[in-house]
Parts: C-alpha cells; sequence; structure tokens
C-alpha cells in the first residue's frame, strides 16, 4: 500500500488537473505506473489498484494538509465539503478578500 500512496503523491503533484476527480486519478496512476495505455482487459483489474483504495489515500493526503492534494475546481471542494477558507489558503488565495460582487440592475 506503500507504494500506492507514493504513486497517488506523484500523480497529484505532477497532474493538477487529476485532483478533481478520482476517475481521472484513478486512470493516470494506472497508465504511469501499470502501463495499461488507453485500454484495460478486463482480466487485468485483479492486478490493478482499486478506485476506492485510491480515493481513500487522497482524502488522507487533503486530510493532512498537504496542498497538492486539494482539489483546483471550488464546486469539487464544495462538494467534498471542504472549508472554503481552508481551501483558499491551501492554493495559495490572498486572506480575506472580498469576493467581487457584481450589482444586478433591475
Amino acid at each position: 500500500m506503500k507504494n500506492l500512496k507514493l504513486q497517488v503523491k506523484s500523480i497529484l503533484i505532477n497532474y493538477p488537473e487529476t485532483r478533481n476527480s478520482d476517475i481521472a486519478l484513478t486512470i493516470e496512476i494506472w497508465r504511469e505506473f501499470y502501463n495499461t495505455g488507453m485500454s484495460i482487459n478486463l482480466v487485468q483489474l485483479y492486478d490493478l489498484p482499486r478506485e476506492d483504495n485510491i480515493k481513500r489515500i487522497r482524502a488522507q493526503f487533503c486530510e493532512k494538509g498537504f496542498r497538492w492534494a486539494y482539489p483546483t475546481d471550488w464546486k469539487i471542494a464544495r462538494a467534498r465539503k471542504i472549508n472554503e477558507q481552508k481551501w483558499r489558503e491551501m492554493l495559495g488565495y490572498p486572506e480575506n478578500k472580498a469576493r467581487e460582487i457584481t450589482p444586478v440592475l433591475l
């Protein structure tokens, strides 16, 4: 399992778009470390790490506060119930910056 943790970390750091999708993260791990290419023979599923294990590892990294594990899309972070202020801090957004509000003209 330790090897899988290193694989998840490597992909999250090198492919930030995988932070938003556990499926994309799983596919990229399979392609990078298990030489699956663009297709998978169903029998290979016995030897490949499962998405639920990968998802759990990603969530643990996020809980420990690793910046490179946080989703890059706020909609995804909100769906995962990540505190917005903590998310903004992890991604390096300025503190206490008020959101710009566009007035609605009636």
